[in-house]
């Protein structure tokens, strides 16, 4: 029974949506969320991820692994569809998929889901194909077997087969003296054609040879092979036979009587013996529908089978199997019947008219007997009658023409009753007094003293069909203890009393029906399972075969009395102050008795209500003493189950982006150490009060530096590290980022907690590695809280650390300077760089002359992060300039966001000047910028496009730019090795110490001052 738990409604707001959610007894973590901001549905892929299938070799390992990307982390699970894989004890949930020798049955789909809470699961399956080769079977078929016993003339034609079991479908060489045959060079009289069965996993081949003679004689061999170049190698492999003229089939014969009657632990032997054959048959041991028994002996040497100790259940047929691969394999059979007789059972069958009355005198009845026993032949049936000395008096055929007995060789049914074959019935026609009485019903296997079984039958004047009467019902039990159901029966002879449950289900025991001699059913340790309807009826044996009709059953209830189970013990509801009202529930889903229930409601271990007709109690608005820890105490007669609830305002635990750039960068103090940037997401912050900031703490794992040890003692562990992280805001799918500074190289447990207005969350943990980032030169992030701008003018091969796309894109950009024009394509490209405009500056390009149109170059700047802003103004120049140019493209990427964002584009000749470029870009975690050039469908060369001067500064870039008057100013610095300049209220950018800090000294300048476009634009020119 479960009832739902109203909440208020919750108003989520996420950038411009209003989400209005009614939530019930599940919390809102449970519900679907949307896929906003950095919250991602979940993709999935298993690898390796070459193909949709895997092809592996039987009995080798293996192992796949589910990769699953999203945000929050998605949780994986395995399934198998076909093959046997889901009868072994895998773990499907562990990503990696590790399968132990695996086997051609295993053969089939694996399909992995992945799920995390946003939108819907994703699926992705893999085929696992099996390649096996068995050893070929090699036989010989000729039709001139008999030629020799006969004055008719037969061809002699002669098939060659040769079949394998394999996958894939096998291919098949011939051999003939060791010198292959090929089929483009056959006679006509031999052809070579592929014959494959019905079964998929068998394959074979048959080579006919029309009228056979003595130069088609020879050594033959069948190679098999699965080589299909996709597979693993498999070695090949071969079967053999010789054919002569004295080829024969085999001839096998019993040594033993094909029927054999033993007793049970007896040794029993089986013989074949030879008769003829060439090559000389092999003899095999099969059993029919089944394996032979674990306590048989082959005797290969002897064709012999053994088997000891013989049982009732190795009692069956058995085969000798004779084959030599010339013909067909022959077989011979052997019958095993071991000897038993179980108990008799029996049945009154009074008159069909009197069928639920007294034995009448003057009626008629029958008294049948039959005994389960084998072999049925050796069977017999004796009946006495025991008079007054209890000695036993046969019973014959034409001693009393109203008494006759007679044997039912075959299963007989009578109304609605059925009589097993091999019985014997006793009939009695107009019953006399003297026909009351103690009748014997003996069966014995003929010859076996010690197989005999009899059973008394009681005719009197009493004797009637059972009544039955149940004792008590309902039968209360508690759980665990012993319950008792009772039905007692009267009529005679006293019947036995079978019980079954209701709607056919199994009875405690596990099985379909219990037969009891007392008519009590015991049932130890009951369990709530077995609470239900039991029913007793008299037996369909050693009583009447008719049944009365009516009282001859009776139904029992057995009701089993248990404590309440809630649905949830324990559970945590988040809310916000001002709420309207938070109704809390505690479900009850089971108990028994389940009514006049109690519900004790208590508030930190006060009291505070009592009801006996709802397990809900209503919160109102919420204040700060709303905010404790509630219990519901649910009480029944036998037991109590208790709901924990927890009120708070506290956050639900950081979600860690599950492919977050975490990147760590070198420190320049102190030596060897490094930054790290972390981030993570608030679980549905609207649920609670709100984040005012985070906890971040971390330590390093597997031991501490030196300088982090206690002393004399090397593995203290190293303690935490503390800091507070305050957001800009916390919004659902907000991604908030932390630096983490003066770490070493290594492995670091981070731990990230919410705090609010009524304390700290629940913390989330995540293990970090902590590296230099894996760039080409080691550059971390480019907007550092010391400096808060990034300037790159290409003038040196290094790059300034951005790096080619290598994964995605078909070629790369170059390096170039004015000093290599004469290397690039005429007519294309800049003359020289921006920064400098002679041979000193460097720019990156790309080279037309050598692609293909549709071919994307991809430079990578290093990553961006400004702790202080979650804006960045970037700039840069470009030049378009060629007949053919395609699409130049600025990206924004972020793992955090796992896609791109084209936040720039030119397309086609711009002209062969320079043009200056910029945007704001917005994040609040790490990305890159991405210079994507993709070349024109013309398949043209002259299509050169070229990058220099790129600029990240701190904020968003300006309105609109202005400009000022140039001014002529010189300069004379001598011979220094720097020229070193003054100007009065002009703030240097990083643009302009960039470019001054050359090596020759600067004699004579003109400084153009042009605020707006780089902040300060400052460009220094030889005059």
């Amino acid at each position: 029974m479960i009832n739902t738990m109203l909440r208020n409604p919750k108003l989520l707001r996420v950038q411009s949506l209003l989400i209005a959610c009614m939530l019930t007894t599940y919390t809102s973590a449970q519900l679907y969320r949307p896929a906003i901001g950095a919250y991602k549905t979940p993709r999935v892929q298993i690898q390796p991820t070459s193909t949709d299938y895997i092809i592996v070799k039987e009995f080798d390992d293996v192992t796949m692994t589910c990769t699953a990307s999203g945000h929050p982390t998605p949780t994986v699970r395995w399934s198998f569809v076909a093959g046997a894989l889901s009868r072994r004890n895998l773990d499907p949930t562990n990503p990696q998929l590790f399968i132990r020798k695996i086997t051609r049955f295993e053969s089939g789909r694996v399909t992995c889901r992945a799920e995390n809470g946003i939108g819907n699961p994703s699926f992705t399956t893999k085929t696992i194909k099996v390649y096996y080769l068995d050893t070929p079977t090699f036989s010989i078929h000729p039709s001139k077997l008999e030629a020799s016993k006969t004055s008719i003339w037969y061809e002699n034609t002669v098939y060659l087969t040769c079949e394998v079991r394999s996958y894939p479908p096998a291919t098949f060489i011939w051999w003939k003296n060791r010198r292959r045959i090929r089929p483009d060079k056959l006679g006509r009289d031999v052809t070579i054609r592929r014959v494959d069965p019905y079964k998929p996993e068998v394959s074979s081949v048959v080579m006919k040879i029309d009228d056979a003679k003595v130069g088609d004689y020879g050594a033959y061999k069948c190679q098999a092979s699965i080589d299909d170049g996709r597979g693993p190698s498999i070695k090949d492999k071969s079967a053999n036979f010789t054919y002569t003229s004295r080829i024969a089939p085999p001839e096998i014969a019993l040594r033993n009587s094909a029927n054999l009657v033993v007793n049970k632990g007896d040794r029993v032997h089986i013989a074949c013996d030879v008769i003829n054959g060439f090559p000389r048959p092999t003899i095999t041991w099969i059993r029919k529908d089944g394996i032979l028994p674990v306590q048989s002996e082959v005797v290969k040497k002897r064709n012999l089978l053994r088997l000891n100790n013989v049982q009732i259940k190795d009692s069956g047929t058995y085969y000798c199997v004779g084959n030599n691969n010339v013909g067909l394999p022959v077989s011979k059979s052997t019958q095993i019947i071991v000897r038993y007789i179980k108990p008799i059972v029996y049945w009154i069958t009074p008159d069909p008219l009197q069928d639920d009355r007294q034995l009448a005198l003057g009626s008629d009845m029958k008294m049948t007997c039959h005994a389960d026993a084998s072999p049925y032949s050796e069977l017999q049936y004796s009946w006495f009658k025991l008079n007054s000395d209890a000695e036993r008096v046969e019973v014959l055929n034409g001693i009393d023409p109203d008494i006759s007995i007679t044997s039912l060789d075959t299963e007989e049914v009578k109304r609605g009753f059925t009589y097993p074959e091999k019985s014997s019935r006793l009939k009695i026609q107009t019953l006399t007094r003297d026909d009351y009485g103690q009748y014997v019903c003996m069966a014995q296997l003929r010859g076996q003293k010690n197989m005999s079984v009899s059973a008394t039958i009681t005719i009197t004047s009493d004797s009637a069909p059972a009544q039955i009467r149940r004792e008590v019902s309902p039968v209360l039990v508690r759980e665990g203890e012993l319950a008792k159901l009772k039905c007692f029966s009267r009529g005679k002879p006293k019947p036995l009393i079978l019980w079954r449950r209701d709607e056919n289900m199994t009875m405690p025991s596990g099985n379909v029906e219990e037969l009891t001699n007392d008519g009590i059913l015991t049932i130890p340790s009951v369990s709530r399972d077995d609470a239900g309807l039991y029913t007793c009826t008299s037996a369909r044996y050693n009583g009447f075969s008719k049944l009365r009709k009516q009282d001859y059953d009776d139904d029992v209830e057995l009701i089993v009395l248990y404590p309440p189970t809630v649905e949830r013990t324990s559970f945590t509801i988040r809310t916000r102050v001002d709420a309207r009202q938070v109704v809390l529930s505690c479900n009850v889903i089971d108990a028994s008795p389940i009514n006049n229930l109690t519900y004790i409601w208590k508030k930190d271990g006060v009291k505070i209500a009592t009801s006996t007709t709802s397990e809900t109690m209503t919160l109102s608005v919420i204040s700060p003493s709303s905010y404790a820890t509630y219990a519901c105490d649910v009480i029944n007669s036998v037991g109590t189950a208790t709901c924990v609830i927890n009120v708070t305002g506290q956050a639900y635990a950081p979600e860690f982006l599950s492919r977050a750039e975490k990147v760590s960068f070198s420190q320049k103090s102190p030596p060897g150490t490094f930054s790290y940037l972390i981030s993570w997401t608030q679980k549905f912050p609207g649920d609670a009060d709100a984040v005012s900031e985070y906890r971040v703490r971390w330590r390093q794992l597997g031991g501490a530096t030196r300088r982090d040890t206690v002393a004399g003692d090397d593995l203290a562990p190293v303690a935490w590290k503390e800091k507070q992280k305050v957001p800009y805001t916390v919004a659902y799918g907000e991604v908030i980022t932390c630096k983490l500074d003066d770490l070493v190289s290594g492995n670091y447990e981070v731990e990230v907690t919410p705090k609010t207005n009524y304390g700290y969350g629940d913390p989330s943990s995540t293990v970090i590695q902590v590296r230099s980032e894996r760039s080409a030169n080691g550059i971390g992030p480019t907007l550092q809280p010391s400096k808060q701008s990034f300037f790159c003018s290409f003038d040196q091969s290094n790059i300034c650390g951005f790096t080619q796309d290598t994964v995605t894109d078909q070629l790369n950009w170059r390096w170039n300077n004015a000093r290599n024009q004469a290397r690039r394509t005429p007519n294309t490209g800049p003359e020289s760089d921006h920064s400098y405009s002679d041979v000193n500056g460097g720019y990156m390009y790309i080279e037309a002359s050598s692609t293909r149109g549709g071919d994307i170059a991809r430079l990578l700047t290093p990553f961006v992060y400004n702790e202080k802003s979650s804006q960045n103004c970037f700039k840069f120049f470009y030049n378009m300039r060629g007949s053919h140019i395609g699409v130049l493209r600025i990206l924004q990427f972020s793992d955090a966001w796992q896609n791109e964002t084209e936040l720039w584009r030119r397309e086609g000749e711009q002209g062969d000047s320079w043009l200056f470029a910029r945007f704001t870009v917005s994040a609040k975690v790490p990305y890159r910028i991405i210079f994507e050039a993709e070349m024109t469908r013309d398949n043209g060369y002259e299509g050169d496009i070229a990058v220099d001067d790129v600029l990240f500064t701190s904020g968003g870039c300006p309105m609109a730019p202005t400009q000022a008057s140039p001014q002529k100013l010189t300069s004379t610095a001598g011979n220094s090795a720097k020229s070193h300049m003054t100007f009065k209220n002009i703030d240097w950018s990083p643009v302009a110490n960039a470019i001054y800090a050359k090596n020759n000294p600067i004699q004579t300048l003109v400084l153009v001052c042009v605020t707006g476009i780089y902040g300060v634009f400052i460009v220094f020119k030889h005059l």
